[in-house]
């Protein structure tokens, strides 16, 4: 009786038939041409120079079952604008998927216009019906290649002169759009070699008084830049703003007779209208012209107080005036705006002949 084939020998008959039939349903592309992962994920600065690879952390490519295989790479969409190119480096048995920038003037990466470029890649085999298909989803990570920019791009605003220390009077802001971590975290400070009674907080950009203001010993108006200042690298950019701080004045000065004391003789027959004396004050204020007015000791209305010049007038005749036995001394009075002021001072004395001494008390009004 004749024998047949050993078992093992029908075995490996049977998976070659196997894979024979395999093929043939699958058509002339074999199992191993494939990439290994369907997406990649890469990154590339902006603003990198011609020639500059994207990195992966993932081995990009495809394994070559046939070490003759001549397969050749292309990006077939993804890549309107033509930033990227994409190159076959053989290294063994793998055939490396490297992409890298074109450059020029017109091939320069932004990230602040687009970050993210998803790339579909195709290898093939020269002279062979084999493609495989990937993606390569590329991250443009940021450079610090832009400066803050403030807007507005100046400040005024207007205080007052009594605005209490530690007061927000206004905030300055600048943006980045290297959004990228420090890239575009800014700072800001007061870029001046003079003292200032104003500081600034370096995050927020807000400027506080930080001393005491008095519109009459100080400048009415400070004017200084202010810089704000990126934290990225490889060095800092920086941008600058100017800020006009107006100090307005306010009524915080009490006005004052130039003169204590006034002391004057008339005689009985001054001519009424007649110019007796001038009374003037001065507020260092200078919001407006210090007015007076006679607030006690003329009773009988015999003068007048012109309110603007402070001048005073005999208004009526003394001849037929009677005197009082007694004249009080008198104090006089100035007004400003919101404030009042009370002197002890002697007053203005007004003698006439004959007759006693009649004291008026003069109020100069503002």
């Amino acid at each position: 009786m004749a024998r047949g084939p050993p078992l093992s020998c029908l075995t490996i008959l049977l998976v070659k038939l196997l894979a024979c039939v395999c093929q043939g349903l699958q058509g002339t592309i074999p199992l191993g041409f494939h990439f290994t992962h369907s997406i990649y994920n890469a990154t590339v600065y902006e603003n990198s120079a011609a020639r500059t690879y994207v990195n992966s952390p993932s081995r990009m490519g495809i394994t070559l079952a046939d070490l003759s295989w001549d397969i050749k790479y292309k990006i077939v969409s993804g890549d309107d604008e033509g930033f990227f190119k994409a190159e076959e480096v053989i290294i063994a048995d793998f055939c490396f998927l490297r992409i890298r920038t074109k450059g020029g003037n017109s091939a320069i990466l932004n990230r602040e216009i687009q970050d993210n470029y998803l790339l579909v890649v195709k290898g093939s085999v020269r002279g062979e019906d084999l493609e495989a298909w990937t993606k390569v989803n590329i991250q443009v990570l940021d450079m610090n290649d832009l400066r803050p920019l403030f807007s507005p791009t100046t400040y005024s605003v207007t205080i007052a002169e009594s605005t209490p220390l530690r007061t927000s009077i206004a905030q300055v802001t600048a943006t980045d759009a290297d959004i990228g971590g420090e890239n575009g975290y800014i700072t800001y400070s007061i870029a001046s070699l003079n003292s200032l009674p104003f500081s600034i907080n370096q995050f927020t950009g807000v400027i506080s008084t930080s001393e005491e203001l008095d519109f009459e010993s100080s400048p009415e108006s400070y004017r200084f830049i202010v810089r704000a200042s990126d934290w990225g690298s490889p060095y800092r950019h920086e941008s600058e703003v100017n800020v006009t701080i107006y100090i307005g004045n306010v009524n915080d000065n009490k006005p004052l007779f130039e003169k204590v004391a006034c002391q004057g003789v008339i005689s009985s027959d001054f001519p009424i209208g007649g110019h007796i004396t001038a009374i003037s004050a001065i507020d260092i204020d200078e919001l407006e012209l210090v007015k007076y007015k006679i607030i006690s000791g003329n009773d009988l209305g015999i003068f007048y107080l012109n309110p603007d010049s402070g001048v005073l007038q005999l208004k009526k005749s003394l001849i037929c005036v009677r005197p009082p036995p007694h004249w009080a001394p008198c104090a006089l009075t100035l007004m400003t705006l919101n404030r009042v002021q009370t002197l002890p001072l002697t007053g203005v004395s007004l003698h006439t002949v004959g007759v006693q001494i009649l004291c008026l008390a003069l109020s100069p009004d503002s």
